[in-house]
């Protein structure tokens, strides 16, 4: 046999399914104008922030470093000294005058 229908109670399932309704319209509207206050602000972000080039070494592991701080500076140094070396190889020598005859060349060794 079919239950009654009771209208007091029909009225109150559509009432709570309407008040759920609302709550997730209004849930997806602040959240579509949360997305939009972001994108904004994103926009303005981008739009104040100075372009940096990126960096050209990479940042040095911490723990590298502990073990040789003096590592990077060592190894600039030497490839400096070999630049400069290989520099003075290329390079002719034009302040001394040129002569038939090659001068053997000069060491003066300074030891205490």
């Amino acid at each position: 046999m079919p239950q009654p229908i009771d209208p007091n109670t029909e009225f109150m399932r559509i009432h709570a399914v309407q008040r759920v309704q609302e709550a997730q319209d209004r849930a997806a509207m602040m959240a579509q104008a949360r997305q939009v206050t972001q994108q904004a602000e994103e926009q303005i972000r981008r739009e104040t922030t100075v372009n940096r080039p990126e960096q050209q070494e990479p940042a040095v592991d911490r723990e590298t470093r502990r073990r040789a701080p003096f590592r990077n500076e060592t190894e600039q140094r030497e490839r400096k000294k070999g630049q400069q070396q290989s520099e003075h190889e290329q390079e002719p020598d034009v302040t001394r005058p040129s002569s038939g005859a090659e001068e053997p060349p000069h060491h003066f060794d300074v030891s205490i």
